[in-house]
């Protein structure tokens, strides 16, 4: 915790900074710097959380395609297992009547 005298010093510092017009200006200023850097803080969030939402969404739409695509694929697969299977079976027969 900062001594009472580190405090004054802050203090004088900050008065010393600060562009002081009249009586009080110097809070009214700190709170109005405070009150500008939270309205950008709050804009630079907004931003962001847009940016985020539209990361989502694309996220959503590149997962439904990749869902798209590895259905397809399996159905491709399981045509090409239907064919091989088919192939195998001739082939069988193929041999069996080679070897008569």
């Amino acid at each position: 915790e900062p001594s009472r005298c580190s405090q004054g010093d802050e203090a004088k510092k900050r008065k010393l900074e600060a562009p002081i017009i009249r009586e009080g200006s110097l809070v009214a200023s700190d709170a109005m710097d405070l009150k500008h850097l939270l309205d950008q803080h709050s804009e630079q969030m907004r931003r962001m959380q847009s940016q985020i939402d539209g990361l989502a969404a694309t996220n959503c739409a590149l997962q439904a395609r990749l869902d798209d695509q590895a259905e397809k694929q399996a159905e491709q697969v399981d045509e090409l297992r239907e064919k091989c299977e088919v192939l195998e079976a001739r082939c069988g027969s193929l041999e069996r009547s080679i070897q008569v």
